[in-house]
């Protein structure tokens, strides 16, 4: 029998660990309140949203919720106990800037229409704003009874086509170029290609963006399509930029992502709960009953959990690798997928017993940049 999830607890400082939130609230607080407003404002001369006029995947959402008494309960809920839960209070001012279910519903509705993630150099030193809907649900999806409402596998599901039609519908398109600009707050200015360039750079390299990855400075957008087709831009050589750590010795584990590390942990039970970007998890909870491990004679079998966690709704996996196709070899430095429409988590899960020497760049107490995709991650040892 499977132990009941507990609701998460006051954490400290893995509130909003990860970057995918500011971990100053006064940022996350006035990024909603200029939402909301620009909700409001649209409202004010079309008029209140109803059945008809909302997208299919928010009504789709609000037909599940008003079906059960406990879904409309929980949602309700979930918005009037923030004020009074630490550290979930309102604003400085007072007050709440999702209000109501309703509000919240049109502000689903205006970002998934409307919104991509924006450039802003303040932000950047302190926290991006880069998960949209996670912004206005940090704080009621973490009340008691938000943690119930979207525990809910229906909320969950009717959510996750609200984050496909925000993907495919606006992010994959060219409506979302508007941030992929030069301009001041534009993902091509220059101060966001300096930090871009900065992140990208391996030790030692002062390589330019257009150098790092394919584009184009000649074209309009530098001949990006959309949001997501800059945000899964690919290296120009990634052999080169990006060379798989001794190819020949099957012994090295090569790290999987490109990724700056959070949490090292050993001896974790299938029933356990650790911390991964600031929530509970348990190995039982991020893996299928029957997963499809990579069996290597050197370290026994690895599980590669890759996250579409909050707003990051699609992890691409390469058809190759697909479940039906499965079992397949995997090379060292085999692409097996992709995250889209902004990022996300992953995690590596070996086998008990197995002892690992990791690099000093995997020390998340220590670690101060990215680790380089298929860069240098573990060694298997023997303890004699």
């Amino acid at each position: 029998m499977t132990p009941p999830t507990q609701v998460p607890y006051l954490h400290g400082q893995f509130s909003r660990v990860g970057g995918w939130l500011p971990p100053d609230p006064k940022i996350l607080i006035g990024w909603v309140r200029k939402l909301v407003a620009e909700m409001e404002e649209k409202r004010r001369w079309s008029g209140p949203l109803g059945p008809k006029d909302r997208a299919p995947a928010i009504q789709a959402f609000d037909d599940v919720v008003q079906s059960s008494a406990k879904l409309r309960m929980l949602a309700a809920a979930m918005l009037d106990e923030v004020p009074n839960k630490k550290p979930y209070l309102t604003d400085p001012v007072g007050n709440k800037q999702i209000r109501d279910y309703d509000c919240l519903l049109d502000t689903f509705q205006h970002i998934m229409t409307t919104k991509a993630p924006e450039w802003n150099m303040c932000e950047y030193k302190i926290g991006l704003i880069a998960c949209l809907f996670n912004a206005i649900l940090d704080w009621p999806m973490a009340t008691p009874s938000g943690y119930a409402f979207f525990l809910d596998q229906q909320v969950n599901e009717k959510l996750r086509d609200i984050l496909n039609t925000w993907g495919d519908g606006f992010l994959a398109t060219e409506a979302s170029l508007y941030v992929i600009t030069e301009e001041p707050g534009g993902w091509l200015s220059s101060e966001a290609l300096q930090k871009l360039e900065e992140v990208a750079n391996l030790e030692g390299q002062t390589l330019k963006f257009f150098q790092i990855f394919t584009c184009d400075p000649s074209q309009k957008y530098w001949g990006f399509k959309s949001w997501d087709d800059f945000f899964v831009r690919t290296f120009n050589t990634i052999d080169s930029l990006r060379p798989v750590y001794q190819p020949d010795n099957p012994k090295w584990i090569v790290n999987s992502c490109e990724s700056q590390p959070f949490a090292l942990q050993m001896n974790v039970k299938e029933h356990d709960t650790f911390w991964l970007k600031g929530q509970p998890y348990s190995v039982a909870e991020m893996i299928p009953s029957k997963p499809e491990y990579v069996d290597d004679p050197n370290i026994g079998f690895v599980g590669a959990v890759y996250v579409g966690m909050a707003d990051v709704s699609s992890c691409d996996i390469n058809k190759k690798f697909l479940q039906k196709n499965l079992p397949q070899p995997v090379e060292k430095g085999d692409e097996i997928g992709m995250f889209h429409f902004g990022g996300s988590t992953h995690c590596l899960l070996f086998e008990k017993g197995v002892k690992l020497a990791w690099v000093g760049g995997a020390d998340p107490s220590t670690a101060k940049r990215n680790l380089p995709v298929r860069s240098a991650l573990a060694y298997p040892y023997d303890e004699k």
